[in-house]
Parts: C-alpha cells; structure tokens; sequence
C-alpha cells in the first residue's frame, strides 16, 4: 500500500488555496478539502443515515445488477485492473467485487482515496474477509492513481467513480476532468460512473441536511481542519450549515454562514481574514442529472454509452462507458 504524509510543500500549497478562497468574493472553499480523516469518517456516517438516499438507491443497483453488471465489464478473458476513485470504505463495491469473485474473473482491485486512514481500514477488512482478493490500496489524488494504470494489451482496466461524485463539479470541469479519465485509459477500457438524478427537490434537499447534524459536522469539519493544519482559529460555534437546492440550476450547494462579524487568523502566514455577519463560504455543488445531460457527458469526453443500471426509485443510475 502506498501512502504519504503531508508534506511542508502541500501544507504551503492547501495554505495559498484556501487563502485565495477566502479572500474571494464571494468567498468559497475547495471541497477537495473535505476529504482529511476526520472528513471521511463523517461521509462515511453521511452515507448510511436514512435522508442520504443516494448510498442506499446505488446499493440497490449492486445488489440487484452486480452480475450483470460484471458481464457487462467483460470485454474477453483478459485479467482486470478494478481501480476505484474514491474508494472510502468499500461498502458498496464489495458486493461488485464479490461477484467478480464468484464469476472467478481474472482481477486485482486497487482502491485510491486521499484518506490513508480510510484506505488501511479498506485494505485491511478486504484482505481478512475476502480471502484471495488481490488488492493494492493508494493513498493519491485521482489523476496521480490514475497513472498507475496498466497499458499493456494484456489487460483490461475498469475504473470505478461511484456515488455521484461528478455531480461535485461544475460543468466545464467535469467535461476536463472525464476527458483526463479518458486519456488514461485504452480502447475498449470502462469507465462506470454514478450520477444522481433530478427528483422531488424536497427529497434532495433533505439529503444535505439530515436532522442528526452530520452534514453539518462535515461542513464545519473543514474549519477545523484548518485550526488543526493551518493554526487557524474559527470558533466554529460562529458559523452555521446551509444547504439550498435550485431545480432550475439542478444543483444543491452547500454554505457555511457566517452569524457575526468576527476575524479568524492564520498563524501559518500570520495573516487575518475579516467575516461580516451573515456572509457566506461557497463549500460544495452537488449537480443532479437527467438522462440527456448524461449522453452528453459521455460524447463530450469521449465516451460511448453501453448501458445505465437505475435504482427501483429510478433516483441513481450507474453508467457503464466504454472508451
């Protein structure tokens, strides 16, 4: 398994982005900066309360659809390389993974997250619970383990970025960001992507803002990550979750408030930021999709469509792309 520690150079580089964000207007924060382990663990609880309707609609998919879905893969008899963008702990690719299993499908999985935590726990419960899993953790970026990817003839890669997670990027940049997937792979690679589709704006809406408050804890979490790395110092009491979806937009977008005028200093670079009540730190889209818009995508990065897995509800689809 390979993983890293935060380095002084990454800590100078998450310190200049969060800065600029800050100093924005209208504020905002990269929400790849979610994702430290105390991040992670919260989504990881996100995924599983009742309002997140999201995990349990693509779980049904997999329970429902795996070994099509496994057929689906298939191209030949070639051995698989099942990279999973993303990975966090699992929960729903194991029921893929075990399928492969059962069909007795040539493959390693290489799960990739940013978390190293969440990546030991992956690789440690797979390798006890799935005797004979051949599997390869890496704690990098996307397109950092992306390219690991194996090029050779002899094998089929198939890359997994499930839960919706293109709905967290703005339209030019999810068209950039999949035309960069699809350059790493070859002919006849997959690419199986989730997308969350447009519903009952109330339901939507209801999935960012559980009454358990974890959302918020996510939300907040990233104040305080930067009082932890940063040697900021949020009183995170200040500042308030706020969730709104627009169904014309088709985005739901996350915002932490600010409820007084306040400072926060950052002793990394001995620099203060100045809130007014009530402005707000732009923190996350989470775009919804209609079938159109997903044909689209996939012509836009140079995919071909192959064929959509829906929930019962029809509130998910998992979408199988061939390069």
């Amino acid at each position: 398994m390979q993983t890293h520690k935060q380095t002084l150079e990454q800590t100078h580089l998450i310190t200049k982005e969060v800065i600029e964000g800050l100093k924005a207007q209208p504020k905002y924060i990269l929400s790849k900066y979610f994702y430290d382990d105390k991040g992670s663990e919260l989504f990881t609880q996100i995924m599983h309360i009742p309002e997140y309707y999201l995990t349990d609609s693509e779980l049904n998919i997999f329970k429902k659809y795996s070994r099509q879905i496994v057929n689906s893969l298939m191209v030949d008899s070639r051995p698989v390389n099942l990279i999973e963008l993303g990975a966090g702990d699992g929960f729903k690719t194991r029921l893929l993974i075990e399928a492969m299993m059962k069909e007795k499908v040539d493959f390693s999985y290489v799960p990739i997250d940013i978390s190293e935590e969440a990546i030991t726990q992956l690789q440690t419960k797979f390798e006890k619970e799935l005797p004979g899993l051949e599997i390869e953790g890496k704690v990098k970026d996307y397109e950092a383990g992306l390219g690991d990817l194996q090029y050779d003839a002899a094998s089929q890669n198939v890359v997994l970025f499930l839960g919706s997670t293109i709905g967290n990027f703005e339209r030019k940049d999810a068209v950039d960001f999949l035309r960069m997937i699809n350059q790493k792979l070859k002919k006849d690679d997959v690419l199986v992507i989730g997308f969350d589709l447009v519903k009952d704006p109330e339901i939507i809406l209801k999935a960012y803002s559980d009454k358990q408050g974890i959302t918020s804890s996510f939300n907040l979490n990233l104040l305080e990550r930067f009082n932890r790395e940063l040697g900021a110092d949020f009183d995170v009491s200040n500042f308030r979750h706020y969730p709104v979806y627009d169904p014309l937009s088709k985005a739901a977008k996350s915002f932490l408030l600010s409820e007084k005028d306040q400072d926060v200093f950052f002793e990394a670079i001995g620099e203060t930021i100045h809130f007014d009540k009530w402005e707000c730190i732009f923190t996350e889209i989470s775009r919804k999709f209609d079938i159109s818009t997903v044909n689209q995508l996939s012509k836009e990065a140079g995919f071909s469509v192959y064929k959509n897995f829906a929930d019962d509800a029809v509130y998910f689809i998992d979408s199988l792309w061939k390069k």
